[in-house]
């Protein structure tokens, strides 16, 4: 249900691979940045295509890398 909304443009979210693959290969939800967050399970930060160059998108990415990375 998470995924579908972030497909219909309402938000973004962190999800786990095995999760979002299917949505990711066929085009419904993007990798906005190539980083992952290392952990016992793997975490992608997805978003709708339309969504990918919003400058909110841009500031909560920026917000978690320094987060993520003190």
């Amino acid at each position: 249900m998470l995924l579908q909304a972030v497909i219909a443009g309402q938000g973004i979210t962190l999800a786990r691979e095995i999760i979002a693959q299917d949505e990711l290969e066929a085009g419904r939800l993007v990798r906005p940045f190539e980083e992952s967050i290392l952990s016992v399970f793997q975490y992608f930060f997805v978003c709708s295509p339309e969504q990918l160059d919003e400058s909110n998108i841009q500031a909560f990415h920026n917000w978690l890398q320094r987060e993520l990375h003190g």
